[in-house]
């Protein structure tokens, strides 16, 4: 898939995306020193996107693992 810019996406596009929003992940719970509302909605958007990533992977038949997903 290309765009205008022409910015190809692939595999290892996705597994970087899926890297970095797991690291974020990481990040926020550790520097998150109060169970403030906000915390929690960050931690759980991002929880909830890599669910929906898992979800689609699984229904192309591709196995999660391969993308770096547990």
């Amino acid at each position: 898939m290309s765009d205008k810019n022409n910015w190809n996406f692939s595999e290892e596009t996705l597994k970087s995306m899926i890297e970095r929003i797991q690291k974020r992940l990481d990040d926020n719970v550790k520097e998150s020193k109060t169970n403030d509302i906000y915390s929690i909605g960050v931690v759980d958007g991002m929880k909830n996107a890599l669910d929906m990533i898992r979800n689609d992977l699984e229904g192309r038949n591709l196995n999660p693992k391969d993308f770096g997903l547990n």
